[in-house]
C-alpha cells in the first residue's frame, strides 16, 4: 500500500512539475558544479554543455577536457 502512495506522489510531483517549471525538471540529475574529484580517473572528462555550464561528458566529446 505504501508502495502505491510512493509511486502516486511521485508521478503527481512529475506532472506538476513538467507543466510549472519545465526548466527546473530538465536539470534534475545534473551536477551543479561538477569536480574531478568525483569522477574515477579515465571514466569521463569536463566540457561546456549547450547551457554554458560545465558538464561531464564522454572521453570522446570534441572539447572534452581531462582534469
Amino acid at each position: 500500500m505504501s508502495m502505491i502512495a510512493v509511486a502516486a506522489v511521485a508521478a503527481g510531483w512529475y506532472h506538476y512539475l513538467r507543466r510549472s517549471r519545465p526548466g527546473n525538471l530538465a536539470d534534475v540529475g545534473v551536477f551543479d558544479s561538477p569536480e574531478s574529484e568525483d569522477v574515477l580517473p579515465g571514466a569521463g572528462a569536463f566540457a561546456e554543455n549547450g547551457r554554458g555550464r560545465m558538464a561531464l561528458v564522454a572521453t570522446d566529446h570534441p572539447n572534452a577536457v581531462r582534469r
